[in-house]
């Protein structure tokens, strides 16, 4: 797990049956998802290409200026797999946590938008947040993005005993509702 450039572990989570590592690259760190394109269903544009067989973007294109990524070891350190997911501006996984599915979630910042032009996702203005899931055997299931018109910053995350995740942070902009000063703190629940 590792490129001639810098790469950055942020975070570390075990869970019954594997570690996950999330942060950030700044190169490529080779590997492509290389399972069925159905499974991939966390962003259109790329499902689109995976159709017509080519899995190209499939979690293995380094964007540049650094991307987030996450890999996947046994219990016994063996490496399983790592995926990427970036812009061509910074993008940094900060927060890594494993579900009750064999699945892990990475949530992180980037300044611009995650995926193909046909995703929901839409960047909002300087810094914004996201969340990503991908199952066991590596692909991307699910993936959103949020943020104001200002810089919005992760600074924690905490799991629930129903395994939802709370997320906290600071916001310049308005995000969700107004801001109430020059930076306002927010939080978030995934479900």
């Amino acid at each position: 797990m590792q490129t001639l450039e810098t790469e950055t572990a942020w975070s570390i989570t075990v869970s019954s049956d594997s570690v996950y590592v999330t942060g950030q690259t700044a190169g490529w760190l080779g590997q492509t998802y290389e399972g069925r394109y159905q499974q991939w269903t966390g962003d259109e544009g790329d499902y689109f290409w995976g159709v017509r067989d080519d899995l190209t973007y499939f979690g293995g294109t380094y964007w540049g200026a650094g991307d987030a990524f996450i890999s996947r070891f046994s219990q016994d350190g063996e490496f399983q797999w790592t995926r990427l997911l970036g812009t061509n501006t910074e993008d940094t996984g900060l927060q890594v946590f494993a579900d009750d599915r064999s699945g892990a979630y990475i949530v992180g910042e980037t300044q611009s938008q995650l995926g193909s032009s046909a995703s929901n996702e839409r960047h909002a203005g300087g810094v914004d947040i996201f969340a990503a899931r991908y199952n066991a055997d590596g692909a991307l299931t699910w993936k959103e993005q949020w943020g104001s018109d200002g810089d919005d910053h992760l600074v924690d995350v905490a799991v629930n005993a129903d395994g939802e995740a709370l997320l906290v942070g600071t916001t310049t902009g308005v995000f969700p509702d107004e801001n109430r000063g020059a930076l306002d703190a927010w939080i978030m629940q995934l479900k």
